[in-house]
């Protein structure tokens, strides 16, 4: 079993617990995370821990591991602002430690989980993975770039496999409360203002949790990826906060009250994918458009009581 043995780091995050139930279907997932999970599975081993810990070695002893999906990190631009060294440390020194480990126990391929913040203000649209001049304006954004290049150093030095994809705004049921779905729908229901930053013309490319875990698995099996790649994960169609909103009013049949906000530093005015390598390479192709995704995240997270994944 030792070719089917992955190890997802942030295992018990919004991305990593989809992807752990749909890899547990045809492989042993071993899962790293500072938090609890839920999930129960004779082919599932859990270990609560920090990745920063010296102690994640004897995972990697105890396991025998094949790949590593390295998905834990510190999320949020507007929080990196507050606590900058801990993004820096988690973000990177947490990555280090696991390419560390990984280069020791000769795993056979790396994926990489960035972000598409490492893009900043990018004025060539759609933002295509060639893009030279990348300018991040958020710790976290920097965190993730910092990580990208610390990859292609072990790629290149070591003779590694390693992929980066770069996510983008990622929705779907049990989705981070952080976000603006859950924050305007929360706000909505219960009758409280949502806080809108700038003219709402702020636009995001949000792909559906299903369709990003879709192209990481076919990460594992394709055969036309080079040593190192840097892959973007998007659907191509942003989509502006006022849309957004109109959206949320409409699933929710209920007209928001809105309190406006200057847009905070940090915040990207577009993130927008160029999605054809990753359709070359990966043969992707997400197919849950926004309105879709939202109904689903509506549905399970503020009108049953069962909750899904």
């Amino acid at each position: 079993m030792t070719k089917n043995k992955i190890l997802i780091t942030g295992c018990s995050g919004f991305i990593g617990s989809y992807l752990t139930k749909k890899l547990l279907k045809d492989y042993v997932v071993i899962g790293i995370d500072i938090n609890k999970t839920k999930i129960n599975h004779k082919n599932f081993h859990f270990h609560q821990i920090d990745i920063r810990d010296q102690k994640v070695e004897e995972i990697f002893k105890e396991h025998n591991i094949y790949k590593v999906i390295h998905l834990a990190a510190l999320a949020g631009v507007r929080n990196s602002f507050k606590f900058p060294q801990e993004y820096a440390d988690v973000n990177v020194k947490g990555l280090v430690n696991i390419l560390e480990l990984s280069k020791k126990y000769k795993i056979k391929g790396f994926i990489f989980s960035s972000s598409s913040s490492v893009y900043g203000n990018c004025p060539n649209t759609p933002w295509s993975e060639h893009e030279k001049d990348l300018q991040p304006i958020s710790p976290y954004a920097s965190s993730k770039l910092a990580g990208e290049i610390y990859c292609k150093m072990y790629s290149k030095v070591h003779n590694m496999n390693i992929i980066v994809l770069r996510f983008f705004s990622n929705l779907g049921p049990n989705g981070r409360r952080d976000m603006a779905p859950y924050l305007f729908i929360d706000a909505i229901l219960k009758g409280n203002p949502i806080k809108k930053f700038g003219d709402g013309s702020m636009a995001r490319d949000w792909c559906y949790v299903g369709d990003t875990v879709k192209g990481i698995i076919s990460v594992l099996t394709s055969k036309a990826l080079k040593r190192f790649e840097i892959i973007n994960l998007g659907t191509g169609y942003p989509i502006t906060l006022n849309e957004l909103i109109k959206i949320i009013e409409e699933i929710t049949n209920k007209t928001t009250i809105i309190k406006k906000y200057p847009k905070p530093k940090g915040d990207v005015n577009i993130t927008y994918a160029n999605i054809s390598k990753a359709n070359n390479l990966l043969n992707y192709d997400p197919k849950v458009q926004l309105i879709e995704g939202l109904k689903k995240f509506y549905e399970n997270d503020f009108t049953t009581k069962n909750k899904t994944i």
